[in-house]
């Protein structure tokens, strides 16, 4: 009733652009996890540190804003770089 799906991180930018097709993706993932007796919950887990994925939207790149993306929630798991 899960869902591993491995993804890059999204082109939001300083602006906090909006992606169609990745709020659609999310939701079709969420779909199936519930469909298949699984929670409607939808859990990012974003490896890098929240200090790392804030200063990637100086470079045009960033984190998913959980208010674009319904039943959504983020965890940073703090990894650093190698």
């Amino acid at each position: 009733g899960a869902s591993i799906t491995r993804a890059a991180q999204p082109c939001v930018g300083l602006k906090n652009k909006r992606c169609r097709s990745d709020e659609e993706l999310c939701a079709a993932i969420r779909a199936a996890t519930a469909g298949a007796g699984g929670s409607e919950r939808l859990v990012v887990l974003d490896a890098r540190p929240y200090v790392n994925a804030a200063a990637n939207m100086a470079a045009g790149a960033g984190y998913e804003n959980v208010n674009n993306y319904a039943h959504t929630s983020i965890e940073f798991l703090n990894i650093e770089n190698i």
